[in-house]
């Protein structure tokens, strides 16, 4: 019965599917072609045990399918006859409502029965003519099950039955043919499939009417059949033994164009069983990693080999350094992820390799570089750009105190003289923090001994990927470490109006004092803020020569504590050559030199005499690098 319905069905095929459109014709000039076959059947007669199902689908199912075949033979033949010459054949979805018209019968709905039968077919295929390909060798496995249950006052009918397992395919007694029409334009292939396998099927059957109880029986144990009940008792045994379950049978054709070689079909059958067939023709395995791929540091990658050909039974992908894993350690040598597509966590640039399989043990492999793709950090200047933004920062913070700007004694009291030559200004770089606070250059300033950035300017964080190469592996998460540097004037210099303040109770304020003496105070203030804008460039060239981001960007390591040290010594690092580079004298040299009148360090008056802005002794790199550590 069922290989009836499936000769029905591929003739029902033949003669009303349309092939998809074409693609790219691969050759076939391969001695050998490989395949796969899944076949899936869902609905009433998908596994025909049992004693009901054979009841129900033979009573119901057969008349009925046979009416479906004559009213879609007649229906199909009359709307081919009107059809333009030039037309589309007419499509499966026309199929499924020629099986059903003049039957208002959904036959799957109203029988109890569910049913489900599945088969894996791998098999390849040899060249035994000239475009004839034949079963060389290839296994099945298929799994099927049954189950009904119809009742009311007299009459209990039940089916349980399951059965699973698999076979080597057998060249002389099962038939796997593709064959190859060039006479069609374009060519095409045709796919015969007919293979037979042992149904090792267990359960039972039975039917009980009213107070006679079990008239019938059907046990099913390990593929062997036995009819019992209560019409067998009087034979001797009680039982008659019916042999092996029928087998079982996978019959499938398909004709197409070259390009055709995989696909999927879905159809009802006439019985209303749910059918889906997928096929997969290759004469090469062939792997495809999928790429070229790019990724952020930790963050997940989405790989996927589903441009590979074949019929693909197992995906492996493996992992080893790139050119970029230089700087760190490598990723784990074992590690591994499998399946079609997947998703990996890297930290550094990696070769990954796919090796693909197939039922017959042919294999291929594929390499793929993924390329890590740096993240947009860096340590930003938070300061004056222009002299324009210096000026607008300069007198506004009180909790700038400066260098000196009192006229410091020199030399024994006897012969006493006084040094006015002083700056007046200060690398502010933190707010509050006093000024000249070049530690506190870089924010988070980092504290503690040993003293680390870790949580104040950066955050390590770990992967989590089992079976990925840098699973367990820390790196730097994330980033926020910046340089702030405000340029300010000591308030005791400035005029009032920029809140200057007196540095003798009682006395005019220094600004007041020069303007009146005809000193040119607006110019030493000039030369000042110059010369505090000019740290500020320096700064900015030294941090973008020497920007840590750069190292922690990519740094990793299999122990927290470890990386933590890396990352804080590439800070370290970094701090101390902005600090040196912008130490004094600075390349500009003098900014202002001329005569002031400053008060006195004991409080005792005023002296005047030569002052200067941005002049500093010359120092070599070692006395610079000794300063600022």
């Amino acid at each position: 019965m069922k290989k009836t319905l499936l000769i029905l069905l591929v003739f029902t095929l033949l003669m009303t599917s349309a092939p998809p459109g074409p693609l790219a014709q691969p050759a076939l000039a391969a001695d050998t072609f490989h395949g796969e076959l899944r076949y899936r059947v869902r609905g009433p007669a998908a596994a025909p045990y049992g004693i009901g199902t054979a009841l129900l689908v033979g009573a119901i199912g057969l008349p009925l399918a046979v009416i479906r075949v004559q009213n879609m033979l007649a229906t199909a033949m009359d709307v081919i006859a009107q059809l333009p010459a030039k037309a589309e054949d007419p499509s499966m979805q026309r199929v499924a409502e020629w099986a059903h018209e003049g039957i208002p019968v959904d036959i799957s709905r109203i029988l109890p029965i569910a049913g489900s039968y599945d088969a894996h077919l791998t098999f390849t295929l040899r060249r035994t003519g000239a475009d004839r390909y034949e079963l060389e060798s290839g296994n099945i496995s298929w799994s099927a099950s049954n189950r009904l249950n119809l009742s009311d006052a007299d009459v209990i009918i039940r089916d349980r039955f399951h059965g699973s397992g698999g076979q080597p395919l057998d060249p002389a007694r099962d038939k796997i043919t593709l064959r190859i029409n060039r006479r069609a334009n374009p060519p095409t292939y045709e796919l015969d499939v007919d293979v037979n396998h042992a149904s090792t099927m267990s359960g039972s059957s039975e039917i009980i009417l009213g107070p006679f109880g079990q008239i019938m029986s059907l046990d099913a144990s390990g593929g062997n059949l036995t009819m019992g009940g209560l019409g067998f008792m009087l034979m001797e045994g009680g039982a008659i033994d019916l042999g092996p379950t029928p087998d079982g049978l996978v019959g499938y054709f398909r004709t197409g164009t070259m390009d055709q070689l995989r696909g999927t079909e879905i159809w009802r059958d006439l019985l209303d069983n749910a059918v889906l067939v997928h096929y997969n023709l290759y004469s090469q395995l062939r792997a495809d990693a999928g790429g070229p791929y790019t990724f952020e540091m930790g963050v997940p990658l989405d790989l996927s080999g589903q441009r590979s050909e074949g019929a693909i039974t197992d995906w492996t992908w493996t992992f080893a350094p790139g050119p970029g894993c230089a700087d760190g350690p490598p990723p784990h040598s074992d590690a591994e992820k499998t399946g079609e597509t997947t998703t990996v966590t890297l930290l550094c640039d990696t070769r990954i390799t796919l090796e693909v399989e197939d039922a017959q043990g042919n294999r291929d492999t594929d390499e793929v570089l993924a390329t890590r793709v740096a993240r947009e950090w860096e340590i930003p200047f938070v300061g004056p750009h222009t002299r324009e933004e210096a000026d607008q920062n300069e007198g506004r913070l009180e909790t700038a105190t400066g260098g000196s700007i009192l006229a410091q004694p020199v030399g024994p009291a006897n012969q006493r003289t006084y040094d006015v030559s002083y700056t007046a200004g200060e690398n502010v770089s933190f707010v509050p923090a006093p000024a000249g606070a070049r530690d506190d250059m870089f924010i988070p300033p980092g504290r503690g001994n040993p003293r680390s950035w870790n949580d104040d300017g950066y955050t390590v964080g770990q992967v989590s990927d089992a079976g990925g190469p840098f699973d367990g592996m820390f790196y730097i998460e994330e980033l926020d470490i910046r340089i702030h540097r405000r340029s300010l004037v000591h308030r005791m210099l400035l005029p009032a109006d920029q809140g200057g303040r007196t540095a003798l109770s009682g006395q005019p304020l220094f600004y007041d004092k020069n303007v009146a003496e005809g000193h040119d105070v607006d110019g030493y203030l000039e030369g000042i803020r110059e010369h505090e804008f000019e740290h500020s460039v320096e700064i900015r060239k030294a941090i973008e020569a020497h920007d840590p981001a750069l190292d922690l960007e990519r740094m990793y390591h299999p122990e927290r504590d470890a990386l933590r040290q890396q990352a804080d010594e590439a800070l370290d690092a970094a701090r101390l050559e902005v600090c040196i580079a912008t130490s004094d004298p600075l390349p500009g040299g003098v900014t202002w030199r001329g005569t002031l009148t400053f008060p006195k360090a004991d409080h005792t008056g005023w002296v005047t005499g030569e002052g200067s802005a941005g002049e500093f002794p010359p120092q070599d790199r070692a006395a610079r690098e000794a300063g600022c550590r």
